[in-house]
């Protein structure tokens, strides 16, 4: 979990950025306390051979969206792995940065 406190001296309800089409989603977010994003974590060992993790994100404007969600080898010998599944690496459209990193 991930929380906030925004003490701001503008109404977040009004806020504008000149020059763009509002879309609903654009400005500094509620005044007050807050949940700013909540990951639910869940990692296994299936045996000996394979893991798994699980990561899923509550938004703070509702919706939950699955950041990762793999399975790992860990003995096809020589030291090499196979990963499948979606999950944030080096490379890609997406990146090993959580939102809240």
């Amino acid at each position: 979990m991930q929380g906030r406190n925004a003490h701001l001296s503008r109404d977040s309800n009004t806020y504008r950025i000149g020059g763009f089409m509002p879309s609903g989603f654009e400005g500094p977010g509620p005044r007050g306390l807050s949940l700013a994003e909540t990951e639910l974590a869940i990692n296994a060992s299936v045996d000996h051979h394979f893991s798994a993790q699980f990561v899923g994100a509550l938004a703070p404007v509702g919706g939950f969206a699955v950041e990762n969600a793999y399975f790992q080898t860990s003995s096809l010998g020589y030291g090499a792995t196979l990963k499948g599944g979606r999950y944030f690496s080096e490379i890609g459209y997406l990146n090993k940065q959580h939102q809240h990193a």
